[in-house]
């Protein structure tokens, strides 16, 4: 039997993995005191589904204060779908 070959679209973007992790846009730009939840919604849109880096300090302290496993490189790659 032959075996599914991995593709790029296997892998969830950083930026769709947070707003998954934290309940949505709206309640992850609320958390990080941004007053535009589209702010964060169009990271996965405009930015190729990165998180922007002067967010990530914040995204992990959060995490780590809510129980949500994230990680420095899932921030930077994502993790598979």
């Amino acid at each position: 039997m032959a075996t599914k070959k991995k593709t790029s679209t296997d892998v969830i973007t950083p930026a769709a993995l947070v707003i998954q992790l934290f309940g949505g846009s709206y309640p992850l730009a609320r958390k990080l005191d941004i007053v535009a939840h589209t702010t964060v919604r169009n990271w996965g849109m405009n930015n190729g589904g990165c998180v922007p880096s002067h967010h990530m300090r914040a995204l992990l302290e959060l995490a780590k204060k809510e129980g949500i496993k994230l990680t420095e490189r899932d921030l930077i790659y994502g993790r598979p779908n």
